[in-house]
């Protein structure tokens, strides 16, 4: 038996394109409504993804009766209060990495999800890729043995004119936006919190924001 979920897109940017047409491979799942702060912003992504409602306040998307869970995909400084906003009004969440800026942010929205037994998750999609689904199969198994050791590293080129990377207004930086996932990585071989953290790396002279970061984490295993 399938469950059909009607779809809120809350931020009608490029990632949440990405989505939503991945989105339209998922049995049982349907778009319903799509909000950005400009309406005709809206409209255009409604248009391209046949969305019906187009909102221009992210409240009435998440006031919308039809609206079973929101996704949220606007800037990163963002998905903390979009994330409460969808929450009280009671609707589940699925909200673009990182989840917040920090731990007390965090704390705030698994509160709220907690007390209402609502859904929240961060969308770390490299957690389901084939590849990495095995890997997680593997270790289940044990047929690797005991992992003492776990190097994973990722970069990329941004452009220089790529406001949400440099500005540490727009919760710029290479940790926040790519660093999230090596790091999630070890959190997913380990599934345990590290006793000890240190890390190095290059602050921008303008924004002050990380440019490139080495984090080792000390695990007990």
């Amino acid at each position: 038996m399938s469950t059909s979920l009607k779809w809120g897109i809350l931020g009608c940017g490029r990632i949440s394109n990405d989505f939503v047409m991945g989105l339209q491979l998922v049995q049982g799942a349907h778009v319903v409504a799509c909000a950005s702060r400009d309406l005709s912003t809206a409209q255009t992504f409604g248009q391209t993804h046949d969305i019906a409602t187009c909102y221009d306040t992210y409240e009435a998307l998440c006031a919308d009766p039809a609206v079973d869970i929101v996704y949220i995909g606007t800037l990163h400084t963002l998905h903390h209060p979009h994330a409460l906003l969808a929450l009280k009004h009671n609707k589940h969440v699925l909200v673009e990495k990182p989840i917040a800026m920090n731990e007390h942010q965090l704390s705030q929205i698994v509160a709220i999800a907690r007390e209402k037994q609502l859904f929240l998750m961060e969308a770390m999609w490299t957690r389901f890729f084939p590849a990495v689904r095995r890997v997680r199969k593997l270790l289940k198994q044990g047929i690797l043995g005991q992992i003492h050791c776990v190097k994973a590293d990722m970069g990329f080129a941004f452009a220089a004119n790529a406001d949400r990377i440099w500005k540490r207004s727009l919760g710029g930086g290479g940790l926040l936006d790519i660093g999230i996932y090596p790091l999630a990585f070890v959190s997913m071989v380990f599934d345990e919190e590290p006793v000890h953290v240190h890390a190095t790396g290059e602050i921008s002279k303008d924004e002050s924001v990380d440019i490139y970061a080495v984090v080792t984490l000390h695990i007990r295993v």
